[in-house]
């Protein structure tokens, strides 16, 4: 049975932490049926009548602040977290910081969540606090992207015991929101491209010599060299159907890029010092996609000639 709750406006009713019941296999599924999820049903039996609000608010140890208390119980909303709430104020313990989350809830809507449903998250973030500073912990947790943190709060007891440290050394070293992110992100190791035969493309033809960009490592390097931005040109290396490659000159200096998509050379990109004509590479270009099978596009060269 649906329980009623009295003396409360649209906001809270909007927040009551309802879940859709699935209905059994003889059942009619419509209407919806909802019911209140099941760890919050204790507290839920507690707010029944706004009268006995103050009550919930002292049970759960939440801040002796008259400033706070108000404004928790004019927004009774918020006291279905009344446990996540007494944890958020330890982790900021900063008066002026509780005040401002509890104002902007959309980064406190997040962390109540995962504070109530995965249990080590609150250990994590008080490490990630530790290692911080509480300035910067709570900027980090008031950004647009303020999920992050929370999602590597989870993240963070997936680590080996070595990467644990090597995270938290790393986030008491640079002090960065990236930091704690990049626990969520992962460690980025470079990979090489798809496929056994990456390199069955390869050739020296005179002076010069085609490899395919095989690696992260390579196309970070290539990249920078060139001064292209990685998502201008494309550099996306797990995409099957498009190809990179370097050509080098004899003493082993990257002086072009190509960019071959489904067979079709799409894009050329030299170095300032090097002219396709007047250094004989387009006819090089022309003998390696001949050897290759593949074909130049219509437009791949209207930059370079002009």
């Amino acid at each position: 049975m649906e329980q009623l709750f009295i003396g409360y406006d649209k906001d809270f009713y909007d927040a009551i932490p309802y879940v859709k019941v699935e209905p059994g296999p003889n059942e009619d599924p419509y209407p919806q049926r909802w019911a209140i999820e099941p760890s919050f049903v204790e507290i839920a039996s507690k707010l029944l009548f706004q009268k006995n609000n103050a009550k919930v608010y002292e049970e759960y140890g939440l801040p002796d602040d008259d400033e706070i208390r108000g404004f928790i119980l004019a927004h009774p909303e918020l006291l279905f977290y009344a446990p996540e709430l007494k944890k958020v104020w330890e982790l900021l313990d900063d008066k002026r910081h509780f005040l401002k989350a509890l104002k902007d809830q959309i980064p406190l809507s997040a962390l109540m969540h995962d504070l109530h449903f995965y249990e080590l998250v609150f250990i994590s973030l008080k490490l990630f606090r530790d290692a911080l500073g509480e300035d910067a912990f709570f900027d980090m947790l008031n950004t647009d992207e303020g999920w992050f943190p929370l999602s590597a709060a989870i993240y963070y007891w997936a680590l080996s015991d070595s990467a644990k440290q090597r995270a938290l050394e790393r986030i008491k070293r640079e002090h960065s929101h990236e930091s704690v992110e990049q626990i969520f992100f992962g460690t980025r190791v470079s990979s090489p491209v798809y496929g056994l035969d990456r390199h069955r493309d390869d050739r020296i033809i005179g002076d010069y010599s085609f490899e395919r960009i095989g690696s992260e490592r390579t196309s970070e390097e290539l990249t920078e060299l060139f001064s292209v931005p990685l998502k201008d040109f494309f550099f996306d290396l797990y995409f099957i159907e498009c190809k990179h490659y370097a050509i080098y000159n004899k003493q082993k200096t990257p002086i072009a890029l190509l960019k071959i998509e489904e067979r079709v050379l799409k894009e050329i990109i030299t170095d300032r010092d090097v002219s396709l004509t007047e250094d004989g590479l387009l006819a090089v270009i022309l003998n390696w996609l001949l050897e290759v099978g593949y074909s130049m596009g219509k437009d791949t060269l209207k930059e370079e000639v002009e």
